[in-house]
């Protein structure tokens, strides 16, 4: 039987450029709070538009949304929806518009740590910790990943990537940006453009596919070099290459 559970916010419209997006010229207007049970979800996706993302994994039996919304000029349009659909739930914020609109909005959520959750983000930075992180998709702007419960796949287009502790394997296609890994339980692959990687404390192989920027590995089961444009390579402690 499917079930609906909507919190939802929506308000009407005009739109400007994207290099405005982090112009000292936004104005908060307002904070706004969402909830959902979430004791008999199996996932949740978020998709994110323009604005900072914050998740924390605790232990609790629902998704909680704190979002403070910034804008150029009060009345731009912009969305913000925490529904449930067949044990799945979706949180869309910012992402309704079809042009750039003239709205940040900053989110903090929290939610079960163990709530399998996949995210999708436009701009802004991402700051998330003990959660069960599947897969990110983000546009531009830093991430930080801290305690993941699960494997985690984070496909990147420009912004440094930091990743302290996954429970799994852990992969990484980034176009552009500083990539830092550190005590991964499983296999790490890593698919990078351009930027310094560095890789430290993992229990399997590492792979690595470079196309300019250096490289470091330490504390490793292995080391593939699939394809390297430019840099050095430095490698310390790589178990299979010491016997």
């Amino acid at each position: 039987m499917k079930a609906l559970m909507m919190a939802a916010l929506a308000i009407s419209s005009f739109y400007v450029s994207a290099t405005a997006y982090y112009s000292s010229d936004y104005k908060f207007v307002k904070t706004t709070s969402l909830s959902l049970p979430a004791s008999e979800l199996a996932q949740l996706k978020i998709d994110a538009g323009a604005g900072s993302l914050k998740l924390i994994g605790e232990e609790t039996d629902k998704i909680s949304v704190t979002a403070e919304i910034y804008q150029l000029s009060d009345g731009g349009d912009y969305c913000l929806d925490l529904t449930e659909q067949d044990n799945k739930a979706l949180l869309k914020a910012n992402v309704c518009h079809h042009r750039e609109n003239d709205t940040l909005v900053h989110l903090s959520i929290t939610v079960p740590q163990n709530l399998v959750t996949h995210i999708k983000d436009g701009s802004g930075s991402m700051n998330v910790s003990h959660a069960s992180i599947q897969s990110i998709d983000d546009g531009s702007g830093s991430i930080i990943i801290k305690d993941n419960l699960i494997s985690l796949e984070i496909d990147d287009n420009s912004g440094g990537i930091e990743v302290l502790s996954v429970q799994g394997e852990l992969d990484i296609d980034d176009d552009s940006g500083k990539i830092l890994v550190e005590d991964i339980k499983g296999n790490v692959r890593i698919e990078d453009g351009s930027g310094k990687v560095v890789v430290e404390n993992v229990t399997g192989k590492v792979s690595v596919d470079d196309g300019s920027g250096s490289i470091s590995v330490r504390n490793a089961q292995s080391f593939e070099l699939i394809d390297d444009g430019s840099g050095k390579v430095n490698l310390r402690n790589i178990r299979d290459q010491q016997n």
